[in-house]
């Protein structure tokens, strides 16, 4: 449809419809994840969704902007959407059958929100998610105040992606048994790159260092969310994937918003500043959490 779109507005809707399949993805992905294999290996699993994402990361924009060199923007478009059929090819015969869970319906979305662990874990994610995307956009600027090129800031997002690429396989090795220490570690880092970036766009080398502190981070990050997502909500495990998903849009879209107004009116260093004390908050958030049950209480540790 985008390829061949006679008018903004329908690249616009297309756009939009690509919204759609991404929200889908996340909600039945991370959740069918660690069905895929034994209960003790389910979260390697989920770091290997991850991976696959982090991946495509890595890939997607030189890739997109090598077809579209090639063939015009149009064909960008096109080759995306013959990548996309293959993956559906692949899920049809590398995937088994997996049987339906029970439907989810709204009163046990409403119960799970009346604990007060699904409201902090909840308020924890939308911090973190918000935070990330409402200083990521303007990385590049950032990077280009320092006096680093264009071709060179490509090059550093891409370590950015690799950083995030290994940190995922490294986190998935301790996360298993300490879950709450690998949480804390990665957004201690992200804290430090978000706060510390905005001072070194003097020095090249340093904010090079913290774009790849940053992405080691970030590349952990959510599967330290949805491990530690999981674990918290014993026994509303469908409602919390269904809410994890949800506080992931809408962080996205309120960071992203609000990462642009903060931009506009209090300049770039502040914008990282004030994502940098919304991290710190969700690590408080996360120190001070107390399990409601003493099977959670063993696993989150």
């Amino acid at each position: 449809m985008a390829a061949w779109a006679p008018s903004f507005s329908v690249l616009l809707i297309s756009r939009a419809m690509v919204g759609l399949c991404l929200g889908a993805f996340w909600a039945t992905a991370l959740a069918v994840a660690g069905r895929l294999t034994t209960p003790e290996k389910a979260h390697k699993a989920t770091a290997t969704v991850f991976a696959g994402v982090t991946a495509a990361m890595i890939l997607g924009v030189p890739f997109g902007t090598f077809t579209a060199g090639l063939f015009s923007w149009r064909g960008a478009f096109i080759s995306t959407g013959i990548v996309s059929a293959a993956a559906f090819l692949m899920q049809l015969i590398a995937l088994p059958s997996l049987p339906a869970g029970k439907a989810m319906k709204l009163s046990g979305i409403a119960d799970y929100l009346k604990l007060q662990t699904a409201r902090k874990s909840k308020a924890l994610i939308f911090l973190i998610f918000g935070a990330h995307f409402a200083t990521y956009t303007y990385l590049a600027p950032l990077l280009q105040q320092a006096g680093i090129s264009s071709d060179t800031v490509t090059w550093i997002l891409v370590g950015y992606g690799i950083a995030g690429f290994a940190s995922n396989f490294v986190a998935s090795a301790f996360i298993s048994r300490r879950l709450t220490a690998t949480f804390t570690t990665v957004l201690v880092l992200l804290m430090v790159a978000l706060a510390t970036l905005p001072q070194m766009t003097s020095w090249p080398v340093g904010i090079t260092l913290m774009v790849l502190v940053w992405g080691l981070a970030w590349g952990a990050m959510p599967l330290c969310m949805n491990i530690w997502n999981q674990r918290a909500s014993t026994g509303h495990e469908e409602a919390s994937s269904a809410m994890f998903t949800f506080t992931i849009q809408v962080a996205i879209a309120a960071g992203s918003a609000a990462g642009g107004k903060l931009v506009d009116t209090l300049g770039l260093p502040a914008g990282y500043h004030i994502a940098a004390t919304c991290v710190l908050v969700s690590a408080f958030i996360l120190l001070a959490y107390r399990p409601q049950n003493k099977a959670a209480k063993l696993e989150i540790r």
